[in-house]
């Protein structure tokens, strides 16, 4: 028996293997998944919250002649920018069909009043399918939450999930000045919400995975290279990989009728059998490995790949602050300035209760007078 593995990384599209190949039936599969890393928040005077890891999935499955293998590898979530009503951090891609998605979402908007950060976006979940089915997903990392000018954004993790199978959500715009939220890791992460006042906002989550979480900016499981890695402040994360191992029958016997795959290996060494695990072949003067037939050869293929994103609950919005009253309306306390009790208008009341201008007073003369 000898095995291989095929690493795959980020495309911008769904990788599609056919399977073909003369090593018999029911070949098992190991699938290795890593999602996407989170952005960073963007800064204001207080510095934007750190993006997540990506999450770590693993599943095994058998495949067969004619299998379709798809895999989606989880995009990367953009860093949030800074300045008035600045932009969130993109939503890191992944596969996405119908009423299905597992993209991330997108960091919310800073206010539009100052100066402050937007929330970094949610990382992609990596998936594979088989034949069109979901058998293994591995969540997308959260966006870090944007900046305020009296602190800084949270840095993922944020604080829930919704149920699995779902697209990560979007990070909560700010509406008054202030740092926008993360945004959710694909595979339900939820996404950051506000702050009242200047300040940063809370950080997304990341999506669920079956086999290790992220910690902070480092992902779940030991990806290849730097894929999954979370962003740092005002930085996109990295995006996820997947990583495919076969086990194929190198070594075929005839039975009379066909050649079928051998499963274990033996020679005879000094009149004992002895269990070999590989089979070597001279060939132009060197020994090669006798591996089997191996057309893994993964090809992009157009749609069902993108960004479809789930919105932000309703009653998790911030309500924009009142305008001021129409006409004005003395609030005793230096509010705004309307009429005074007596019909004549005049200005606002100070700490110690006055009300200034030239006001009519009760006995007729015109002055200040401490009004009850």
């Amino acid at each position: 028996m000898a095995s291989t593995s095929r690493s795959l990384g980020f495309t911008n599209s769904i990788q599609r293997l056919v399977w073909q190949s003369q090593s018999g039936p029911n070949i098992p599969i190991v699938v290795q998944l890593y999602g996407g890393g989170g952005g960073g928040g963007g800064n204001d005077a207080g510095v934007g919250g750190a993006g997540g890891g990506g999450g770590y999935t693993q599943v095994g499955f058998e495949i067969n002649n004619g299998d379709v293998i798809d895999i989606a590898v989880g995009g990367a979530g953009g860093a949030g920018g800074a300045g008035r009503d600045a932009a969130g951090g993109g939503a890191g891609a992944s596969y996405v069909s119908g009423g299905t998605s597992y993209s991330g979402g997108r960091g919310g908007r800073s206010g539009p009043v100052g100066l402050s950060g937007g929330g970094g976006g949610g990382g992609g979940a990596t998936v594979v399918l088989l034949n069109g089915h979901v058998m293994g997903v591995a969540g997308g990392g959260g966006g870090g939450g944007g900046a305020g000018r009296l602190s800084g954004g949270q840095s993922a993790p944020g604080s829930s999930q919704a149920g699995p199978g779902q697209a990560g959500q979007n990070g909560q715009d700010k509406s008054g000045d202030g740092g926008g939220g993360g945004g959710g890791g694909g595979n339900s992460g939820n996404g950051g919400t506000v702050n009242p006042g200047d300040v940063g906002a809370n950080a997304g989550h990341f999506g669920y995975s079956n086999n290790g979480n992220p910690s902070g900016r480092s992902p779940g499981g030991n990806p290849p290279g730097q894929a999954g890695i979370g962003g740092g402040p005002t930085q996109p994360g990295n995006a996820g990989a997947a990583r495919i191992g076969f086990d194929i029958p190198g070594v075929f016997a005839h039975d009379g009728t066909s050649f079928k795959p051998v499963q274990r290996q033996w020679v005879k060494v000094n009149g004992v059998w002895r269990e070999i695990n590989e089979v070597y072949v001279k060939s132009g003067g060197s020994w090669n490995l006798v591996a089997g037939s191996l057309p893994a050869v993964f090809t992009k293929v157009s749609g069902s790949f993108g960004v479809s994103s789930r919105p932000q609950d309703p009653e998790f919005i911030e309500t924009p602050p009142a305008p001021p009253p129409s006409g004005g309306g003395g609030d005793g306390n230096g509010g705004y300035p309307g009429p005074n009790t007596d019909g004549v208008n005049g200005g606002p009341r100070n700490e110690l209760g006055f009300v200034g201008g030239f006001n009519q007073n009760a006995d007729g003369s015109i002055g200040n007078e401490n009004q009850a």
